[in-house]
């Protein structure tokens, strides 16, 4: 059971950047990586906005089923946030 007086809460939001059509070779689709932004850097930027992200890159194993321990040898990859600026 969750007390939530004697409970903290912190923001957290996942966004998606993209690669931007001017570095897209013709015929490819863009390059996504899934960021992840904490506290003060939620809604720090909206859809459309260029950015230059400085984050920590981590890979995390993927378990096929959770209750078990074994993992694949494909990891899932993503950036946890640490600035944005916006270009």
């Amino acid at each position: 059971m969750m007390v939530h007086n004697r409970s903290s809460f912190a923001d957290k939001q996942q966004v998606k950047l993209q690669e931007t059509p001017e570095h897209i070779p013709e015929g490819e689709t863009p390059h996504t990586v899934v960021l992840f932004a904490h506290d003060d850097l939620v809604d720090a930027v909206l859809p459309g906005d260029r950015v230059k992200v400085t984050g920590v890159f981590r890979a995390v194993p993927v378990r096929p089923n959770p209750r078990q321990r074994t993992t694949r040898s494909v990891f899932r990859t993503f950036l946890d946030v640490v600035h944005v600026q916006r270009v």
